[in-house]
């Protein structure tokens, strides 16, 4: 037996069953539209997946052009640090001061030594003359200087150093140096090989300090009259 079924009662089976019938006659116009938008952007998210993969792909060849050229894909290595030319300059100047002190103290050695006066006896001879004329004139200061300048070629030992430095200790004490006399004959008193210029420089310090000695009471003798009257001649008492 065949039960026939009207259109009305096929579409509601189909319906309930899960199928929906896409009609063309009949249909809502906003649905329409929503599904031609729907099909819009299915079909422009095809093409801009395919616009990608053709930039990438032009993009892998253009690599593969510079490496065939020699460029590196491995990024560039990190800058260098800079050298400490700091320490550098340290260095090279603690060198430099370490050669002039050994220099300094070489001559020094050669002065005492007495082996800097040959080569240099001219300048010595000259100096000695120079300070001589200087102190007749009376310039005392200058007669020091003379001799000042050429005191580092000269040592305390041998004839010449000795006589020269008595000469300039002379000078110093014209010149109102008392102290530096005084030193510069100490020095030959202890230092110079010949007895002779020692004993020169032992009565030059003998006659310093009698000389200061001798200020020093008169000072003291100005200074109090009233103790200096007692010790005048009965003859000039009052």
């Amino acid at each position: 037996m065949r039960i026939f079924l009207g259109p009305s009662a096929q579409l509601l089976l189909l319906t309930h069953a899960g199928f929906k019938p896409y009609m063309c006659t009949g249909s809502d116009p906003a649905d329409l539209l929503t599904r031609k938008k729907a099909g819009d952007a299915v079909n422009l998210g095809g093409a801009g997946s395919a616009g990608i993969s053709a930039l990438e792909a032009m993009q892998a060849e253009q690599t593969k052009r510079l490496e065939l050229l020699g460029a590196s894909s491995s990024p560039p290595p990190p800058p260098a640090a800079p050298a400490m030319r700091l320490s550098t300059f340290s260095v090279s100047d603690s060198a430099a001061g370490r050669a002039e002190a050994d220099e300094l103290l070489r001559r020094m050695l050669m002065k005492d030594k007495g082996e800097l006066e040959e080569p240099n006896a001219d300048l010595i001879a000259r100096a000695q003359r120079g300070s001589k004329q200087w102190q007749d004139a009376g310039l005392h200061e200058r007669a020091y200087q003379e001799l000042l300048a050429v005191e580092k070629y000269v040592s305390y030992s041998s004839a010449l150093g000795a006589r020269f430095h008595l000469g300039l200790a002379d000078a110093a004490q014209a010149s109102g140096r008392e102290a530096e006399a005084k030193r510069l004959r100490q020095r030959v008193m202890a230092d110079a090989q010949s007895s002779s210029l020692r004993w020169q420089a032992e009565q030059a310090l003998s006659k310093m300090s009698s000389t200061t000695s001798g200020k020093t009471s008169t000072s003291s003798s100005s200074s109090n009259p009233e103790l200096n009257s007692l010790f005048r001649m009965p003859s000039q008492w009052d």
